[in-house]
């Protein structure tokens, strides 16, 4: 049976791409695309949330089946996590030395309590000025979604998109996803989940935290989300709790939540055909795109101009303002997103299980 990284490989290989054709494609960094073909995920040290999505991007632009490459990696880390049979052995105990350690053991925590006793003294009213301080820092916000329906967040201007599912266990899976990185989770109402959204798109300066938790889930497949915005502010040396009122107002978090449709049927056929896809520009765009997994477009556009290609079998788009970007197929007119922001959708053909038709969809990436 062939491992992930020989699948991953294979399906590269077998679509001409080089390791750095996907570099530009996905923003996964070169090292962790070869450790993912070369099966050394131990060598992807970024947590294992990031790990998942990394290994479920990479997946879905090589045009795998997402769920069995994740099913085949949690196979894996079952296997590596079982301990060795000789760990499992009893090792013979030497008592003297045992004796020796605890004992210093109990000496060095003697030594510690008494200095710590001391530093808590001196620094107790510090320690409760950066508590009230971050505590004044977080904004939270409601939100009663559908699953599979994508959140827009965004935090103190930097766009992030979020999603539930609801698995065939109940539990309710989670995606979040920024310019560079995804974190797939369990969400719970007993412990929300968190993140520094830094580590999903790595130009944010200020590092934040966003927690999420939720209400209730409904009959009709509606989910109560809570979600909580919050600063990783701590006071300096010499700041005062006067001070601390202006950092507050300097610092407070911008969380504004939004639904976004991601997915559209723009057409249904028998069979596949080829279509011939507009592209129309109403201002200043930096614009490129990947046709049937050949072609590449990658330039600026002026207010006006429009391109016009043969698609056969999927197309994909990237824009730098989505608002003044428009995409056109038959009767369909469609804008790709909102004014100053970037979007990267797929077009592409799908057998409908139910009806036996062709679909044509776009849907965000």
């Amino acid at each position: 049976m062939k491992s992930i990284g020989e699948i991953l490989t294979e399906a590269r290989q077998t679509k001409k791409l080089t390791i750095e054709q996907v570099v530009n494609e996905t923003h996964i960094p070169k090292q962790y695309i070869l450790s993912l073909e070369a099966d050394q995920f131990e060598n992807i040290s970024v947590g294992e949330s990031n790990l998942l999505g990394f290994l479920r991007m990479y997946a879905l632009f090589l045009g795998l089946d997402v769920d069995k490459i994740l099913s085949m990696y949690k196979n894996y880390k079952l296997i590596e996590e079982q301990a060795p049979y000789e760990e499992l052995l009893k090792k013979e105990i030497n008592m003297k030395k045992i004796l020796l350690r605890v004992g210093g053991g109990i000496l060095l925590l003697f030594g510690l309590f008494f200095l710590l006793n001391q530093f808590f003294e001196i620094n107790l009213f510090t320690v409760n000025q950066t508590v009230k301080l971050r505590s004044n820092k977080m904004k939270k916000t409601r939100k009663d979604i559908l699953f599979n329906q994508e959140l827009v967040l965004s935090v103190d201007g930097y766009l992030y998109y979020l999603k539930f599912s609801l698995s065939e266990t109940q539990d309710i899976e989670g995606v979040i996803r920024g310019e560079d990185a995804y974190r797939d989770f369990l969400l719970s109402s007993e412990e929300p989940f968190s993140v520094v959204l830094n580590t999903l798109s790595f130009n944010v300066e200020v590092p934040a935290t966003l927690r999420i938790s939720y209400d209730k889930v409904y009959s009709d497949k509606r989910l109560s989300i809570y979600l909580e915005a919050e600063n990783y502010v701590s006071l300096q040396d010499g700041d005062s709790i006067a001070n601390s009122s202006t950092d507050r107002a300097d610092n407070s978090i911008d969380l504004d939540v939004s639904i976004r449709q991601e997915r559209e049927v723009l057409m249904s056929v028998r069979s596949s055909i080829p279509v011939n896809p507009i592209i129309m520009f109403k201002g200043y765009v930096n614009y490129r795109h990947r046709l049937d997994n050949s072609e590449v477009i990658d330039r600026y556009y002026q207010a006006g101009e429009q391109i016009q290609r043969t698609m056969h079998n999927n197309m994909k788009i990237w824009t730098s303002n989505a608002g003044r970007t428009t995409l056109k197929i038959g009767l369909n007119e469609i804008a790709l997103g909102r004014d100053g922001e970037v979007a990267v959708k797929i077009l592409y053909w799908q057998r409908n299980s139910t009806t036996g038709m062709l679909d044509l969809i776009i849907e965000d990436v």
